[in-house]
């Protein structure tokens, strides 16, 4: 499991959690959480000293022939919200085997840079369809926008 601890801050980290089964994520004793967070244990994608907002989890993995993509907003050094992507290692997806050198979806048009909050492009699911990668995403948190690429471009190979 992939979750964001401190959300919207400039210590917002995406950690990872392993679970054999969804009762084991329910049963989890409060002082495992406790020590995971305190510790920072597994974490996956932290933030730079001098990010606005680090790392957050985005949409859920999806599964690709190279590995788990991974499309989740970035970290920010101003105050925007932007989209990444990394795959993971289909085995460990602790893993990095590659990830985006910046922001493959940033704000520009004007529904993504005015709203309820401004800057904002933040994915909120991904699917592949026919070799497309399809991004729905939210812009200025006040509408919903898709966003496609071919899915060869995040790929290490």
């Amino acid at each position: 499991m992939l979750f964001t601890y401190n959300s919207d801050t400039p210590n917002s980290t995406i950690l990872f959690a392993n679970f054999s089964s969804i009762q084991d994520l329910i049963k989890t004793p409060q002082s495992v959480w406790d020590k995971l967070i305190k510790n920072k244990i597994n974490t996956f994608l932290a933030p730079s000293k001098i990010a606005y907002r680090g790392p957050e989890v985005g949409a859920p993995p999806v599964k690709t022939k190279n590995g788990w993509l991974l499309i989740y907003c970035g970290e920010s050094k101003k105050r925007e919200w932007t989209i990444n992507a990394a795959l993971l290692d289909l085995e460990n997806p602790q893993k990095i085997l590659w990830q985006s050198k910046g922001p493959i979806l940033k704000p520009e048009k004007l529904y993504e840079k005015r709203g309820v909050v401004t800057n904002v492009t933040f994915p909120e699911g991904a699917v592949i369809r026919n070799g497309k990668l399809m991004v729905y995403y939210g812009a200025g948190d006040k509408f919903c926008c898709l966003a496609t690429a071919p899915v060869s471009a995040f790929s290490p190979i």
